[in-house]
């Protein structure tokens, strides 16, 4: 089934694909890493920083992670 997205929604969407698409191998992989390893509360572009460790989720203020189970 497919999510609509409201227009900022989809723009900022289309802004990310345009960033991941457009980079090179190390970048790609420190987008992917920093997202999945930070349960999707950090994005990094810098391969050097995001490769010398795993990513720490930090959730917006206000708010906690959930942790849950593979």
């Amino acid at each position: 089934k497919e999510t609509k997205l409201s227009a900022s929604d989809q723009s900022v969407n289309e802004l990310f694909q345009s960033i991941y698409k457009d980079a090179d191998a190390d970048t790609q992989r420190a987008m992917m890493k920093s997202y999945i390893e930070s349960t999707g509360t950090s994005l990094s572009t810098d391969w050097k920083s995001v490769s010398k460790g795993p990513v720490e989720t930090l959730p917006p203020t206000d708010t906690y992670a959930k942790s849950y189970s593979r």
